[in-house]
């Protein structure tokens, strides 16, 4: 099962800008490097809120990581989302389903 280590992540664009990292793991472990697919959802905007994403993550073994670097975009505004949303894939099925749940920040 791949799966976030956390439920959220706390990210804050009146720090400036910083890194997030976002873990991820996966039972039974990898036994070599897979691909896992991810979408991008919420309020936040790519390229203004945060850096691009890719949309995938390497992990080998039984975790990895993707770090999402957050912008100051310099503009007075409430609280933005990001919604990370795991995707079926191939080499992660069976034993390595997605577990089906998302992970966000606040920034």
């Amino acid at each position: 099962m791949v799966e976030f280590s956390a439920a959220s992540y706390d990210g804050s664009e009146a720090a400036g800008s910083g890194t997030v990292t976002v873990g991820l793991s996966a039972t039974p472990a990898f036994s070599t490097s897979t691909t896992v697919s991810y979408s991008v959802r919420g309020t936040a905007s790519s390229g203004a809120d945060f850096t691009a994403l890719a949309g995938a993550v390497s992990m080998t073994g039984g975790g990895g990581s993707l770090a999402v670097s957050i912008l100051d975009d310099r503009v007075d505004e409430e609280a933005e989302t990001m919604v990370l949303h795991l995707e079926a894939g191939s080499g992660y099925n069976g034993s390595h389903g997605v577990q089906p749940q998302e992970g966000g920040a606040e920034l």
